[in-house]
């Protein structure tokens, strides 16, 4: 496991959790939650009347799928929206001028687990004590063949039927916490299937921390081949380069290894290795 992916989520430091230890995933409530931002850093946590977030949506689920509560509010951020971010969730200055501030309510809203697609993004701008959970690097282990691993996309793929709100807007907090429920419930019935050595939050973290074996090699020049049919130029030029992020280099080693054998194989051993693009 690279460092930059085990530090990514609670839970998933060397050595994964001791079986039974933590929250059982069969009793648990998961706070699933998606805020909406001023842009795609967080502003520095000094000043609890600047937190960039301008709305929330969560909705507590059970792990039988039942839905507790659902709430979502717009807030005022204390900074600017950028239009680049008005152009993805259509929410303006004037939308959440004299709403609630963040970092003023955060703590009445704190829970033991939080899910959410794309975990790294929002627990940074959210700032809550607990342990996070991405359905984002669920969806990549357990469908690693799909064509893509977004929200929606996942949505249509696996033919869900999230209880979404029909009037409101595109990528609105309230239907994207809809949507990540809806992955969620979906993936905690695959992982009772195919992870049962999985049986608390803390190991679902650590087990998804851990780089995904890819099906397509995520680069458009390499014309969506397959990693079990990629050439050994390519795989090679990916170890070499650690191109396309963690996931992505432990695929084209997990393959170099799988097909082409050697334990170093596909390792750099000269300076002047061929610097072909991908």
């Amino acid at each position: 496991m690279n460092a930059d992916t085990a530090d990514l989520f609670q839970g998933s430091a060397a050595g994964a959790p001791a079986a039974g230890s933590g929250t059982a995933l069969a009793s648990a409530v998961f706070r699933v939650i998606d805020c909406e931002t001023t842009g795609s850093e967080p502003p520095p946590a000094d000043n609890p009347h600047v937190s960039g977030v301008c709305e929330l949506g969560d909705r507590d689920v059970a792990a039988d799928g039942q839905n507790r509560n659902s709430w979502t509010w717009l807030l005022d951020p204390g900074m600017p929206i950028s239009a680049s971010a008005s152009a993805v969730h259509h929410l303006t200055d004037d939308d959440v001028a004299g709403c609630p501030k963040w970092r003023l309510i955060a703590k009445g809203h704190e829970a033991p687990v939080y899910v959410a697609h794309n975990a790294e993004f929002d627990s940074k701008f959210l700032q809550l004590p607990g342990l996070w959970l991405c359905t984002y690097r669920m969806a990549k282990h357990l469908w690693p063949e799909l064509e893509g691993h977004g929200n929606e996309a996942l949505r249509y793929a696996l033919k869900l039927k999230p209880e979404t709100v029909k009037d409101a807007a595109s990528h609105r907090a309230v239907n994207d916490v809809a949507v990540t429920a809806a992955i969620l419930c979906r993936a905690l019935a695959e992982i009772r299937e195919r992870w049962p050595h999985v049986t608390t939050c803390e190991q679902l973290a650590a087990q998804i921390a851990k780089p995904a074996l890819l099906d397509k090699v995520p680069f458009k020049s390499a014309g969506g081949v397959r990693f079990a049919d990629a050439d050994y130029g390519l795989l090679t030029w990916i170890v070499n380069k650690q191109a396309g992020g963690s996931d992505c280099v432990y695929s084209a080693r997990h393959w170099l290894r799988k097909r082409f054998g050697g334990g170093n194989v596909g390792l750099r051993e000269e300076e002047g290795d061929d610097d072909e693009q991908w």
